[in-house]
């Protein structure tokens, strides 16, 4: 048995080794650690700094709220405003003050934010997560309220960002004109359009403030904490030279007459006052929704349309996004004779009665006829003017000369930008180094591309006394407090022809419609214009257009209409003229542009004729047999396509309509429905027709068909829903009849 001090020996003994383990252990930790602070404290300083800075330090980003655009009338086309994303830190959320209870706090988030109470306490249920989103896009009006609570009370752990959001009001309207704007990165950005053009200047500029906070709802500043703060400058409003009502006569015609001719590579509109380059309505078919740009359009068939799908947003693209009016080039055919004949003019050439002979014509090695093929042999200019003769203008340019004729060209600004401002415009082609030939197929529209747009820029300088006017899509910009940042005026780039040489031409545009006016309905308005046909050599398929200048004598608009391939043989300007005539005739009544009618306007308004029955056909042809009485067919509906074949039509065969009346055509009969009877009272036989027309009724006429409506009558009472008593205001079955009659004012009214 060991003794005490045996046992005391025992206890203390260490081997040499051991200690020398444990001295190096130590060393080497020592080392480690010192090498951990070196890297903390001197290497990482500025790194570790920040990461403790950024934990009570916190930047407060104020977003700049986006500028609305408006139309010419103050009418709202987009605007801004915030939604909230909502989260919170289970742990936090209490009131400080203890001014109200946790399950006060939830009842009062379940209902402003919508969301299940049940999903809150779920979400409640963890206290040792950092951050659960429990609400996104919550309206401003509710996360105003919730805020307003939550910060009375002194309730923490409760984060709400706020995200802007783009609202659209203008539908499938002048969407390429105005684009979209989408949530990108923090920020609302312009995709298309006037969005994407002026996206600076609507963006406006973010704001912050840079402090010690806490982490409660209010984020409020740590005591004696200071803060670097920097408002946010919001963007600037935009009133656009748009007119939405002039758009949705523009638009809702050009889709009649895509669906009516089966234009399958769509179509093109623009309406200008030529005085001021002001655009007062742009349209590109197939249209769009600016608040749901990946929608399917309607009218178009597209078997399992995926918005998410590669292929889907590529066709939106090429198709219904482009703006084509400003980025599409296409042959101008015969509207270019206009340019030649003011050339003629201007260098003195010819006058309005040279005569010209309509013969085919050689040119290099090309022979160039007159689209009847033999031509319309010996004729005046003017004639060859409203005949549309190739030859004659082929005659004409080779006097003008390759280098005079294309000096005309560039200054009626095809060589150059049209100075309008939105993105994506092309360039038009011309040869590089034309020959007499170039020269000769340009002087009738033909082997060149340009763009609507351009075309129209230069039809304006030849309507409104021989300046060159630039386009503009902006009419005013505003801060968001009302004050005038700057106003658009006219940009005259330069005089391209005389006045009197403009004069000219639009007697000549004039004379072009009265030739034809025993199948257009200009009826009260002197419209002047100009017809092409340009056909595509690879497929023989045509381009139809039409300019219109209306009144002629003092032009308030100027309308461009292109349909692109139909699919009837026949289909030709004059289809496009109809049309485009009818266009420019509605957007004059809407201006309150008097008509002025004729005893021939009285003859022609009243040949009524009774309606033929179109089953059978395909909505194309219909419209395509009707075209010269004057009688527009029309879809009744959004199923009913160009190749859909009619199986019911309103009004019922055998109905006396009148010129101008609509007959609205359906692949399937539809379900009845009932429209407001309007008033017609003191409107011209066209303001009676049109306004009818877009609520569906059948007028009937007595009396003058140049006076005005004095009485009105629904003709078959019996049909009327219950409690109508066919007055203005009340309710008629679609399609019903209704009898107006007109009377001359007498000369003391």
């Amino acid at each position: 048995m060991a003794t005490p001090n045996q046992r005391k020996t025992k206890g203390r003994k260490y081997s040499t080794r051991t200690i020398r383990v444990i001295t190096v252990l130590v060393l080497v930790f020592s080392l480690i650690l010192a090498a951990a602070l070196l890297k903390v404290q001197v290497l990482n300083h500025q790194d570790m700094a920040k990461a403790a800075s950024d934990q009570y330090y916190s930047n407060q980003v104020e977003p700049a709220r986006r500028g609305s655009i408006y139309d010419r009338n103050g009418v709202k086309l987009a605007s801004t405003s915030f939604v909230y994303r909502v989260g919170i830190t289970p742990e936090h959320v209490y009131s400080r003050a203890g001014l109200v209870s946790e399950d006060q706090i939830l009842q009062r988030m379940s209902e402003d934010l919508k969301v299940d109470r049940a999903e809150l306490d779920q979400a409640m249920a963890d206290k040792t997560v950092s951050y659960v989103q429990i609400a996104k896009n919550v309206p401003e009006e509710d996360g105003k309220k919730l805020e307003a609570f939550l910060k009375e009370n002194y309730v923490g752990g409760v984060r709400m960002d706020k995200e802007p959001k783009r609202y659209y009001t203008n539908g499938d309207l002048a969407s390429q004109v105005l684009g979209f704007a989408s949530y990108q990165e923090g920020k609302l950005e312009g995709r298309l359009g006037v969005e994407l053009a002026f996206d600076d200047l609507l963006s406006g500029t973010a704001g912050y403030s840079y402090a010690a906070r806490d982490n409660y709802l209010s984020h409020g500043l740590l005591p004696y904490a200071q803060s670097q703060d920097k408002p946010a400058l919001d963007g600037y409003e935009f009133y656009l030279t748009l007119d939405m009502n002039i758009q949705e006569i523009l638009q809702r015609d050009l889709e009649d007459a895509i669906k009516a001719y089966d234009a399958v590579e769509d179509g093109m509109a623009i309406v200008m006052n030529p005085y001021n380059g002001e655009i007062l309505a742009m349209a590109s078919y197939p249209y769009f929704r600016s608040d749901d740009p990946t929608a399917k359009p309607l009218g178009i068939k597209q078997k399992d349309w995926d918005p998410g799908d590669e292929k889907t947003i590529q066709w939106l693209q090429e198709h219904a996004w482009r703006n084509k009016n400003i980025s599409s080039l296409y042959e101008a055919g015969s509207t270019m004779k206009a340019l030649t004949a003011a050339m003629a003019f201007e260098e003195n050439i010819c006058t309005e009665q040279t005569p010209y002979n309509d013969d085919p014509i050689q040119v290099l090695d090309a022979e160039i006829s007159c689209w009847t093929g033999h031509g319309h042999g010996t004729e005046p200019m003017e004639q060859a003017f409203w005949n549309s003769c190739n030859p004659v203008f082929v005659q004409i340019a080779l006097s003008v000369g390759v280098d005079r004729f294309y000096d005309y060209i560039r200054s009626f600004g095809f060589y150059e930008e049209t100075g309008l401002g939105l993105p994506g415009e092309a360039a038009c082609i011309f040869h590089t180094n034309p020959s007499i030939l170039d020269m000769a197929n340009l002087s009738f529209g033909e082997s060149s591309g340009v763009t609507p747009l351009h075309l129209l820029k230069s039809y304006a300088a030849l309507v409104n006394g021989g300046k060159l006017v630039t386009p503009t899509i902006v009419r005013e910009m505003r801060s968001q407090d009302g004050q005038i940042i700057e106003t658009s005026s006219p940009q005259i780039s330069r005089r391209v022809i005389s006045a009197e040489t403009s004069s000219r031409v639009r007697k000549l545009m004039a004379g072009m419609v009265e030739n034809s006016a025993n199948y257009t309905n200009t009826w009260g308005y002197q419209i002047g214009g100009k017809t092409s046909t340009s056909v595509d050599e690879m497929t023989d398929q045509v381009t139809i257009s039409f300019v219109a200048a209306a009144p002629i004598d003092h032009p308030e608009v100027i309308v461009l209409m292109i349909l692109q391939k139909p699919s009837s043989s026949d289909a030709a300007g004059t289809e496009a003229q109809i049309v485009t005539q009818n266009t420019a005739s509605k957007i004059l009544d809407y201006l309150n542009v008097d008509r002025s009618y004729t005893d021939l306007d009285a003859y022609k308004l009243g040949k009524s004729i009774r309606t033929p029955d179109l089953a059978g056909q395909t909505l194309t042809q219909a419209a395509s047999g009707m075209t010269y009485e004057q009688v527009q067919v029309v879809a009744g509906d959004d199923k009913t396509l160009a190749e859909s074949i009619i199986n019911y039509q309103i009004p019922a065969p055998g109905t006396l309509i009148y010129p101008g009346s609509n007959i609205f055509v359906y692949e399937k009969k539809p379900d009845s429905t009932q429209v407001v009877i309007p008033d017609l009272s003191q409107m011209n036989y066209n303001e009676v027709i049109s306004a009818c027309n877009s609520v569906g009724l059948i007028p009937q006429f007595e009396g003058s068909l140049t006076g005005n409506c004095v009485a009105q009558k629904m003709a078959y009472p019996d049909n009327l829903p219950e409690g109508s008593e066919g007055k203005p205001g009340d309710l008629a079955e679609f399609g019903s009849v209704i009898k107006v009659a007109l009377q001359i004012p007498s000369s003391g009214q």
